[in-house]
């Protein structure tokens, strides 16, 4: 076997060490070396996901509240809240019910006291009768004007309402004053047309309020499914945000340990 000469031995073992260097560390150690990088890279690839998820539950909660101011709009446009709407609507379809069966009614028995009346029409002057006729005819041209009004916008039912019970009252003092004065039947048909003039004015604006507000029907679903999600993607939203901080401090966490 070849031997080497002695005097080459420290040349041989010097570049047996420069091609070690050369060659860099064993494959133990680069794997050593990658295993922390690839960990911080996927903590940053969690964290990227969880701000993209964040954002777009922000985006998805300023959708949901512009929908429900537009929606509050309506409802206030239409003086009512989602609370009070089904209890609005209740109540003046009860009364419209209650109403048409009074009407009914009296109708029934008017009719039986014209059968069984003679009746003599002594009534007012029609002095009297003419002012009163006067008064009906300028009511109505008052209500009239506001329903218009009303119609546009710029007065509300209430306003609406007031003038027609007005007129309702003048047209009441009408009838009062052309009743016949003859005879208890007399006075009690007069009672009964009087009350049917006041059930038919009550019913007329409880159809018109029930038109108006009809409408809101649809709105008060869709406010109530809004919210349902809005208390959804809040919850969601608090969730993300807790997971985004927990993925922060790990990275922070890991960058410490490495410097260490």
């Amino acid at each position: 076997m070849p031997t080497v000469p002695k005097h080459i031995l420290p040349a041989v073992f010097g570049m047996f060490l420069a091609a070690l260097v050369l060659l860099g560390p064993a494959p133990q150690q680069l794997v050593a070396q990658s295993a922390p990088s690839k960990q911080l890279t996927v903590l940053e690839q969690k964290q990227m996901r969880a701000e993209m998820l964040l954002k777009d539950s922000h985006n998805s909660i300023n959708s949901l509240f512009r929908s429900r101011e537009n929606y509050f709009k309506t409802l206030s446009d239409l003086h009512v809240s989602s609370a009070s709407y089904p209890e609005i609507m209740r109540t003046l379809q009860t009364q419209r019910i209650q109403l048409t069966i009074d009407l009914a009614g009296i109708e029934a028995v008017e009719e039986a006291l014209m059968k069984r009346t003679a009746v003599k029409q002594y009534r007012e002057s029609d002095e009297v009768i003419q002012k009163l006729k006067e008064n009906v005819a300028l009511y109505q041209k008052y209500y009239d004007s506001i329903k218009a009004l009303h119609e546009r916008g710029t007065k509300s039912a209430q306003d609406m309402l007031s003038r027609e019970l007005q007129l309702n009252a003048a047209k009441v003092k009408l009838a009062q004053a052309m009743a016949p004065r003859e005879g208890t039947k007399v006075g009690e048909l007069s009672s009964v047309a009087i009350e049917r003039i006041e059930k038919q004015a009550k019913l007329s604006m409880i159809e018109k309020l029930l038109t108006k507000y009809y409408p809101g029907g649809p709105i008060v679903e869709s406010l109530k499914e809004s919210e349902s999600r809005m208390e959804l993607e809040l919850s969601r939203k608090a969730q993300l945000e807790r997971q985004l901080d927990e993925i922060k401090m790990e990275v922070f966490d890991f960058g410490v340990n490495e410097k260490d």
